[in-house]
């Protein structure tokens, strides 16, 4: 190898190196701008080359330091005198080469291919996982700047894999290869945003997960030949073919065919010449008709047809469905495509609809546009669901991970609300009075199933979305003249089946070829944006229903206590007045009786009464009598008291205390 190859080699590395840093910058600038995912996955993937052109470039210096040794110890020199020939240097450009392509280049490639692997994985989890995209502004402006950068990048790698097909020249190989990859990832992306402004959007978001794949697909590889590079065979003047150097992206630029690029691996991970052997020599020649047995195979296992239990099957001829085939479960066979055709549909499923959620993360299903199984009325109606804390059977894979949500905050009701009829607060309509309504969210449910299937895949393009449109148009009308009372009493279930018999007639009408089984309310609650509102009326309803309790409680301990008071004070009253009339009988007839007696005897009755008032006032008194007329004599004092008794009187205490 010439000192000037090898210098040019690290004069282009580091040109590549400028160029994926350019590049790189650009599309991250535009990413940004754009708020395209696909460009700015590209950006990392563009920014990821340059860690082997940086690879190159240090190995192209050690290479170049060697030949300068090699080329120094080659000069003509004086004699060596000495007695002790001096030890090899440890530390010159051979021993740094060996130690580099040893070590150093093992080591980078692991950690390359990691951190390929962990970024790749990384913006698979990420925009998996994304359920709210932003529109992409300017895509057309981005697709100009891609398609000049897969140009450019195109033009580099050609030439720098022009070199790499010289011997010595193989060192940019890689940088080239995997700088070509660049451009036709980049070339593919500036499709997705042309055919975005177009209005098609769905290659814009598959270009995120086809440049993550073939991130960690040159990953893997890097980690594959790392691992086979350690149980390679060295066979001395054979050359290297470093982990680094992508065999894919080699096979992907066309630089060699399948069957040389594969010959030439064996050749080198083995040792020896294994293009040489005659299995290989025979494999080369029966290649071809292997693969064109095994397409034509493929092609006709196309005609078994499996029909899944929950499901029923169409075949198209030529265009026209053959309405006296409808296939059911089981095994079945059609003429190879594309003769016939055949489309599946859950006829023998339960489906389920929602009517008034806001379903900004999915869409109905398509149309059949595959030949295995088009499923149009298998989407269910709306792909995105929420919950109030409770299921209703919905069988959506998300609901493993749906959290309770309160119906103050947004959760896919913002255009799902519905007028209903409202009691007037008057309790009549007055004359000059609108007629009282009240706005509720709810979800509508519908479990329906496949009644006629012809009808059901040939009448109508999407019928899922004009029986939800049925359905909403029905559920409208009929809420207008309902009562939100009804709704949230004991109605609830009449007015479901009248919906479903409403539903069901339309569908007919139409000839959808579905069957509404069942329908339903539920998550019913006010709007979010009055739902604060509403809880300060429900709190104060409750208010008032705390108060009329109480009142009706005071009332049934104070009613009971006032009625026995009342029955107590009229007893009373009627035994006063029995006492009373009784009292003034008794003295009547005594002052009748006196009377007789005084009609009688009229001194005695007045010298009776004299004395019985004398007797009465004097009762407590002491009485002397005594002789006005004989003042002279003695006063005699009677004592008309009661005496002691004579035992008391006869009691000798002095002869008691002598006998003791």
């Amino acid at each position: 190898m010439k000192h000037t190859n090898v210098k040019k080699i690290e004069w282009l590395s580091w040109c590549g190196i400028i160029f994926h840093f350019l590049a790189a910058s650009i599309l991250f600038i535009i990413a940004s701008w754009t708020q395209s995912e696909a460009i700015y996955v590209e950006s990392w993937h563009i920014f990821s080359g340059i860690f082997i052109w940086f690879i190159i470039v240090l190995h192209a210096r050690q290479r170049r330091a060697k030949i300068e040794e090699e080329t120094d110890h080659t000069m003509p020199s004086t004699p060596d005198n000495s007695l002790f020939e001096e030890d090899e240097d440890p530390f010159s450009a051979i021993k740094r080469l060996a130690f580099f392509e040893k070590w150093i280049v093992p080591f980078a490639t692991l950690i390359f291919g990691f951190a390929l692997i962990i970024n790749s994985s990384f913006f698979f989890y990420k925009y998996t996982r994304t359920t709210f995209r932003p529109p992409i502004s300017n895509s057309a402006l981005a697709a100009a700047f891609l398609g000049g950068i897969a140009f450019f990048s195109l033009l580099y790698s050609k030439y720098a894999l022009g070199l790499a097909k010289e011997k010595n020249w193989t060192l940019l190989r890689a940088g080239g290869s995997y700088l070509f990859l660049n451009a036709v990832l980049c070339f593919f992306t500036c499709i997705s945003m042309a055919l975005y402004n177009m209005g098609i959007l769905w290659a814009e978001y598959y270009m995120v997960f086809v440049i993550s794949g073939f991130l960690m697909l040159i990953g893997l590889e890097m980690l594959f030949n790392l691992f086979l590079e350690i149980y390679r065979p060295r066979v001395a003047g054979k050359e290297i073919h470093f982990p680094y150097d992508s065999r894919f992206l080699e096979l992907c630029t066309g630089s060699k065919g399948l069957l040389k690029t594969a010959a030439h691996t064996l050749d080198y991970q083995f040792g020896f010449q294994v293009s040489e052997t005659w299995f290989y020599r025979f494999l080369e020649k029966a290649v071809v008709p292997l693969l064109i047995f095994q397409i034509l195979v493929l092609y006709f296992i196309n005609c078994i047809i499996v029909v899944h239990p929950q499901d029923q099957a169409i075949i198209e001829r030529f265009g026209r469905p053959l309405e006296d085939q409808i296939l059911q479960p089981g095994i079945h066979y059609k003429l190879p495509w594309p003769i016939e055709k055949v489309y599946h549909y859950p006829a023998n499923r339960l489906l389920m609809m929602y009517v008034g959620i806001d379903h900004s993360e999915g869409d109905h299903a398509d149309d059949h546009g595959q030949d295995n199984k088009a499923q149009k009325g298998h989407s269910h109606g709306h792909s995105h669901r929420h919950s109030h804390g409770h299921s209703h059977g919905h069988n959506h894979k998300d609901q493993e991970e749906s959290e309770a949500l309160l119906y103050t905050k947004d959760h896919g009701h913002a255009h799902g609300s519905f007028f209903m009829t409202a009691q007037s607060t008057t309790g009549s309509l007055q004359k000059d009075e609108g007629v009282p309504v009240s706005l509720l969210a709810m979800d509508f449910f519908i479990h329906y199933r496949i009644s006629n299937i012809l009808h059901y895949s040939y009448k109508h393009k999407k019928p899922d979305v004009l029986l939800e449109s049925i359905a909403s148009r029905e559920l409208t009308k009929y809420l207008a003249g309902t009562h939100m009372q009804d709704l949230l009493g004991n109605q609830r279930l009449l007015i479901c089946q009248q919906l479903q018999k409403t539903i069901q007639q339309n569908a007919e009408k139409y000839q959808l070829g579905i069957e509404v089984v069942a329908c339903g309310f539920c998550n019913i609650h006010p709007p979010t944006d009055v739902a604060l509102d509403f809880e300060s009326v429900l709190g104060a309803m409750e208010q008032k229903e705390t108060a009329i309790l109480e009142a009706t409680k005071y009332k049934n301990e104070i009613l009971p206590l006032a009625e026995a008071e009342a029955e107590q004070i009229l007893i009373e009253a009627e035994a006063y007045k029995e006492n009373k009339i009784n009292m003034t009988k008794a003295e009547v007839q005594a002052f009748q009786n006196i009377a007789k007696s005084f009609e009688q005897g009229e001194k005695i009755y007045l010298n009776q009464k004299y004395l019985k008032t004398l007797e009465k006032q004097l009762q407590d008194s002491r009485i002397y009598v005594i002789d006005v007329f004989n003042l002279e004599k003695e006063v005699d004092i009677l004592n008309l008291e009661d005496k002691l008794s004579s035992d008391l009187l006869q009691l000798d205490f002095n002869e008691t205390e002598q006998k003791k």
